[in-house]
C-alpha cells in the first residue's frame, strides 16, 4: 500500500520478503496451533477450530499465488493488490477465531454482585475455560448445552448422568462425548465451578 501511495515500485521487494516469511512461518504456526488445540481442547472439533483450519488452508493457497505473482511482475498491479488484500482478510479471520478460542466472549454478569467469593472464582474459571462452548445465561446450545438452571434438573443434559457434584467433577475430568477433558483442573477450581453452576 505504501508502494502504491508513494509510487515506489521498489517496495515490491519488501512484499516478496513478507510473502516468503509468511509461507516459511505458516507450517510452524500451524504445528504449534495443533499442539495448543490438543492440549487445551483435546481435539474437540469446535467451530472456531474448523474455521481456522479452512482459513489456514485458503491462506496457504493465496500466499503461493501471491508469491508467484510478485516474482512475475516488476510493479504493482490491481490483481496483486487484490491477492494481498485477500491474504490480509484471511489473516484477520484467523486472528478473530483464535481470539474467540482464547478470549471467548465473557458471559453476562448481571448477578455477579450477589455471588459469593467461591462463586465469583468459579465464574472467572467458567469464562476462561467453559464459555467457549457453554452459555451460562440461557439453555440454548452453543457448542455444548446452555447451563442456566442446570442444578434444577435431575440429570445432566448430554450424558444423562444423575446431576450430582461428583458427576460434574467426573464430567470435567473424564468427559462424555465430544467435551474436552480438564484433567489438570484442581479440586479447588472444580469446587468453584460447581458453586458457580449452582448460582445459575
Amino acid at each position: 500500500l505504501l508502494g502504491l501511495a508513494f509510487k515506489k515500485p521498489v517496495l515490491l521487494s519488501t512484499v516478496r520478503h513478507c510473502v516468503i516469511l509468511a509461507l516459511a512461518a505458516l507450517p510452524f504456526v500451524a504445528f504449534f496451533g495443533v499442539m495448543d488445540w490438543q492440549h487445551f481442547y483435546a481435539g474437540a472439533w469446535l467451530f472456531p477450530i474448523q474455521a481456522k483450519v479452512v482459513l489456514a488452508a485458503l491462506l496457504l493457497v493465496v500466499l503461493v499465488v501471491a508469491l508467484i505473482t510478485v516474482f512475475r511482475v516488476d510493479q504493482f498491479s490491481g490483481r496483486s493488490i487484490v491477492i494481498f488484500g485477500v491474504c490480509l482478510l484471511f489473516t484477520f479471520g484467523l486472528g478473530y477465531f483464535g481470539g474467540e478460542l482464547v478470549y471467548a466472549t465473557a458471559q453476562p454478569k448481571a448477578n455477579e454482585q450477589s455471588l459469593s467469593a467461591l462463586q465469583a472464582d468459579g465464574a472467572a474459571i467458567f469464562n476462561q475455560s467453559c464459555s467457549m462452548c457453554h452459555y451460562s445465561d440461557r439453555t440454548d446450545k452453543k457448542v455444548g448445552p446452555g447451563l442456566k438452571g442446570l442444578y434444577g434438573n435431575a440429570q445432566m443434559p448430554v450424558s444423562g448422568w444423575e446431576l450430582t457434584d461428583e458427576n460434574i467433577e467426573r464430567q470435567l475430568k473424564t468427559p462424555f462425548a465430544a467435551m474436552p477433558p480438564f484433567s489438570s483442573m484442581t479440586d479447588e477450581e472444580i469446587d468453584a465451578i460447581i458453586a458457580y453452576l449452582k448460582s445459575l
